[in-house]
């Protein structure tokens, strides 16, 4: 798998007897710290052992001490050191600094000491961890494994907040799977298909029916030629539009719906998971046209269905909430629209997102759709 990574590479002497050399690696699924040091010279001292600290970068504290290791024998050569700050670990460590009723520290410093004798020899640089680097894989364990596609996705993506520039990513969303684990979103999508339904059913005029005669008047201004033919698109090839580059088939939309305004009771299954931003869902019609002596004979056979979304974190707000996450233990997370218990709780903000772009130089904003679901009719058109 493709993975993301921040090297930090220390090189420090501290007295004439040991070199440091610390290797810092934040790889996207891989949690773990690894120090390495070297005896430069024959030492006095046989045993070593590890303190670590951590602090709130976004509040004035000092660091506290939250690990002290075993005493290790040191080695002639190299000396190596593992620690693992896996999503559960970095909760532990957030619910120990917190001493407030605000929600728990979105970002942890963790600084490191090599005890070597009465000498603590401190590492100066921080490791600084972001929870969000953890999002995807909690996003899972809630069951959310929809939205864990597009959070993935935006953690590989090179450090950009404008989607329109990065290419779209199509199909990232099963709209069929959506279909089946989500009852929210099974419950949206089928108004909107009896909506739909009804709109083009009938011989009044609206302005569903108008969007899709506009859509319709493409096709035919193409066929004038022909006296019957069919009429859709479902290109996943792109193309320019208003210069942005969409799929051929977007162009051919005329019912759009944003879904983010219809969802109640906050996250309680997987669209909901999905909807830290906008959510838009596109129709298009596909069937045959039949030209008459008076009229054309126009019949939609099939409505096809997608998501349309930008994943990004363009705006820097740290106020207002996205999500609220709750890491009870191991095996039970909890995605809210609001804390359970705030200060047990880790607030989620558009912020948090831009911080780490910051820091570690990588998370792209990008637009993606699902792929198209259809739905079999017969309507015969009067516009």
């Amino acid at each position: 798998m493709e993975s993301l990574q921040m090297n930090q590479c220390l090189t420090l002497w501290f007295h004439q007897d040991l070199r440091i050399s610390i290797v810092m690696i934040l790889q996207f699924e891989t949690n773990r710290i690894t120090l390495n040091f070297f005896p430069e010279l024959e030492i006095k001292q046989k045993q070593y052992i590890i303190k670590a600290y951590a602090k709130n970068p976004d509040i004035n504290s000092d660091k506290k001490l939250i690990y002290t290791s075993d005493s290790f024998k040191i080695k002639p050569k190299k000396n190596a050191y593992f620690l693992d700050v896996d999503y559960w670990y970095y909760t532990r460590v957030a619910k120990y600094l917190n001493n407030s009723s605000d929600s728990l520290p979105i970002r942890i410093d963790f600084y490191f000491s090599i005890c070597i004798g009465d000498e603590e020899n401190e590492i100066p640089n921080p490791y600084r961890v972001h929870f969000i680097k953890y999002i995807p894989e909690l996003l899972e364990i809630a069951g959310y494994k929809q939205a864990k596609k597009a959070h993935s996705m935006w953690f590989r993506l090179p450090a950009e907040d404008n989607a329109d520039i990065a290419e779209p990513v199509i199909n990232l969303i099963d709209f069929t799977v959506l279909l089946h684990n989500s009852s929210n979103f099974k419950y949206i999508y089928q108004k909107h298909l009896e909506k739909i339904i009804t709109l083009i059913s009938t011989a009044n005029r609206n302005d569903v029916k108008k969007s899709l005669a506009n859509q319709l008047q493409k096709f035919i201004d193409i066929n004038t030629q022909e006296i019957a033919y069919s009429f859709g698109n479902t290109d996943y090839k792109f193309t320019d539009s208003n210069d942005l580059l969409v799929p051929v088939f977007d162009t051919f939309y005329f019912y759009e719906a944003q879904l983010q305004k219809q969802l109640v009771n906050g996250i309680d299954d997987e669209m909901d998971g999905l909807l830290f931003s906008d959510c838009y869902l596109r129709v298009i019609a596909l069937g045959k046209i039949i030209k008459k002596k008076t009229h054309l004979g126009i019949r939609v056979e099939r409505l096809g269905f997608y998501l349309k979304d930008q994943f990004g974190f363009s705006e820097y707000n740290d106020e207002v909430s996205l999500s609220y996450c709750e890491v009870i233990d191991k095996e039970k997370v909890v995605f809210s629209r609001e804390p359970i218990i705030n200060n047990e709780s880790f607030k989620i903000t558009s912020a948090s997102y831009q911080n780490y772009r910051k820091d570690h130089e990588l998370g792209g904003d990008f637009n993606w759709y699902s792929n198209i679901h259809f739905e079999e009719v017969s309507i015969d058109l009067i516009l």
